[in-house]
């Protein structure tokens, strides 16, 4: 979705239709050329053909700050940032604060990656941590990019949450034990055989 940011797509946003199950912004803040105004088109959009909507982050390019996309935050139904990025932005290290932050601005649910101490999400429904699996740690590229996709693919599957942050921390856990972003990971039947050895 990096084309969100030319002037040409922004013209067009037919592409967001019904039958959309879910759009990710990975990541916000990424470019220089990172224009909230067009994000918060493109997520309000897929909110009304009834997607669930993402963002992952990175560290902020242009000087905004959270106040700054006060338009974006309620158009999201899950925030998926790094504990240190989210410490950074929030402003404190208690991960209860941070998610109490983002429930204020109009965020769903707070999901920190919190790297070898696991995953903890913040949900209407409460908190679910999820530890990280013990594996041979080769090359972190991409891990963060893989738990947000299988964090995707569970809850487009409608799967309950600890088994969504157990899912998508198995991708991950794969994605690790291989150099280059998406090397370790080959397709969800992988995932599947993961899981059901790492009981």
């Amino acid at each position: 979705w990096s084309l969100i940011f030319q002037d040409e797509f922004l013209k067009d946003l037919s592409q967001i239709k019904p039958g959309l199950k879910a759009l990710s912004i990975a990541s916000l803040f990424t470019s220089e050329r990172f224009d909230r105004l067009a994000v918060a088109g493109l997520l309000r959009r897929a909110k009304e053909v009834g997607a669930v909507t993402f963002a992952d982050f990175v560290m902020d390019q242009r000087g905004y700050g959270l106040d700054d996309l006060a338009d974006i935050w309620p158009l999201l139904d899950y925030v998926v940032p790094s504990e240190i990025e989210a410490q950074i932005f929030t402003g404190t290290t208690n991960p209860e604060a941070v998610a109490a932050d983002f429930r204020r601005r109009g965020v769903g649910n707070t999901i920190l990656k919190r790297g070898s101490k696991g995953v903890t999400a913040f949900t209407p429904e409460g908190r679910f941590d999820c530890p990280a699996f013990k594996v041979p740690v080769i090359d972190t590229t991409g891990a963060g990019d893989t738990f947000v996709a299988g964090l995707i693919h569970a809850t487009v599957q409608a799967m309950p949450m600890p088994q969504a942050l157990r899912f998508a921390s198995a991708a991950a856990a794969l994605s690790v034990q291989a150099v280059g972003a998406g090397a370790g990971l080959k397709d969800i039947a992988q995932v599947q055989a993961f899981l059901a050895a790492n009981t």
